[in-house]
């Protein structure tokens, strides 16, 4: 053994530098798991959001559709005739 560090002394230090590292492992781990919770509830949020929009898109367009049935049968169908031109012209 080296002057100054016996057995005694060495094993403080062990136990030490172990719980140091115990301390860094749970901050982490906490960390990850606020991380987690956060963005969680950042989806939820959005999900939540979404299907509002999604609702409130869909009342709209179905007023739109019953104020205007014939414009409306003829945008739907030039967009379908649209399509149709893509997915054809990619199969060339």
């Amino acid at each position: 053994m080296t002057a100054g560090v016996d057995g005694h002394d060495f094993g403080f230090r062990a136990r030490r530098v172990q719980g140091g590292a115990e301390d860094h492992v749970d901050r982490a781990q906490r960390s990850v798991y606020r991380a987690a919770d956060e963005a969680a509830d950042y989806a939820e949020d959005a999900y939540e959001r979404g299907g509002h929009v999604l609702r409130r898109g869909t009342r709209e367009v179905s007023h739109q559709v019953a104020e205007y049935p014939l414009a409306s049968l003829l945008i739907a169908g030039a967009v379908g005739f649209g399509l149709g031109l893509l997915v054809s012209a990619t199969r060339d």
